[in-house]
């Protein structure tokens, strides 16, 4: 197997550790590998809606997109990636179906707070596109800002980054840009 095959072959099955953590995180558990339906013992009166969890190792195929826009659910694509430091980061793209369309927004950072409560929300260092945040409740829904200065921005997103990647001792530093 070539570096390059092995290091997507990595990337995927990191992907989808993420997804399977992040289902334990939520009110949601993976069926399938890769859909999230509610929790049998939520029991809320509230229904949650399922979304569908998508590990990638590129950006989102316009057959997900299409998908979104047909079958009206939510997907959450997941992908794993490395800084410039070579640190392994999380990287999310939200298709939400709108009018028979999907609504893309994509380079979302998780943020989790004291509650263990997940968040995804748009870099604010990205001035050209407005914030946007969304929580993981009974679906994803949008949110206002979670956070209530930089230091709990900081301390969110490294929360989050901890809950969700795999502790496995195979981590992206055996993959090679």
């Amino acid at each position: 197997m070539s570096s390059k095959n092995k290091n997507r072959e990595v990337a995927y099955t990191r992907a989808i550790q993420i997804c399977q953590n992040l289902a334990r995180l939520t009110v949601y558990e993976l069926i399938g590998g890769q859909v999230l339906l509610p929790k049998e013992e939520e029991g809320t009166s509230s229904q949650p809606r399922p979304l569908v969890l998508l590990p990638v190792v590129n950006e989102v195929s316009a057959s997900a997109v299409e998908a979104v826009a047909k079958i009206g659910t939510t997907f959450v694509a997941v992908k794993s990636t490395l800084d410039a430091e070579g640190d392994e980061q999380i990287e999310f793209t939200v298709l939400t179906p709108k009018n028979g369309k999907a609504a893309r927004q994509g380079k979302l950072r998780a943020w989790c707070d004291s509650e263990h409560r997940i968040f995804l929300l748009t870099d604010t260092n990205d001035r050209e596109e407005p914030a946007v945040c969304f929580q993981f409740d009974k679906g994803l829904r949008n949110a206002p800002q979670p956070w209530t200065d930089q230091a709990d921005r900081s301390r969110g997103l490294e929360l989050a980054r901890t809950l969700l990647l795999p502790d496995d001792g195979e981590g992206a530093d055996n993959r090679q840009g």
